[in-house]
């Protein structure tokens, strides 16, 4: 028990220095002018396609897989649940809690900072990370060749998509 209350301390320390000349806030001004989200993930209007959330996923995962480990060692490494790893890597899940953003940075060497706000739990003020994530979001998605059943069922649903209606 002391040893994960000191982990938390570690990490909340860690958090604050991140954090130095930002604005911090459970409500009030930050609030009213709209630079906190809300507990559901998502301010009103806000679409629910994020591609700095695809960016972080892709990054995580070719990063873990440039390592050559596997969700469960990469985990350990980390010193986060593997479920967790899973979260983070799948950009349509609930954004992952802070805490193991941080510790996926810090094992990649990456900036906390760039990670949080890629993960959507500090409000976007960095327009070029935006630019490069949307561009690394659609880069990483791959271009491999189509199978050749891949090629016929697309074949097939094309021409129903391209036939004329009557």
């Amino acid at each position: 028990m002391k040893t994960e209350m000191t982990k938390s301390l570690d990490w909340m320390r860690q958090m604050a220095k991140l954090e130095e000349g930002c604005c911090v806030s459970a409500g009030g001004l930050p609030a009213t002018a709209g630079m906190l989200r809300p507990a559901e993930g998502r301010q009103e209007g806000q679409p629910s396609f994020d591609p700095r959330r695809v960016a972080l996923a892709r990054f995580v995962e070719l990063s873990r897989r440039k390592l050559r480990l596997s969700v469960e060692d990469f985990a350990g490494r980390a010193d986060v649940d593997p479920s967790e790893v899973l979260q983070i890597e799948d950009s349509d899940a609930p954004p992952s809690e802070p805490r193991v953003v941080f510790a996926i940075a810090q094992l990649l060497q990456a900036d906390a900072k760039k990670l949080m706000e890629l993960a959507g739990h500090v409000t976007s003020r960095d327009e070029q990370l935006g630019r490069e994530a949307v561009r690394f979001a659609a880069w990483s998605q791959g271009a491999e060749p189509l199978t050749q059943d891949e090629e016929r069922i697309l074949g097939e649903f094309a021409r129903v998509v391209v036939a004329a209606t009557d």
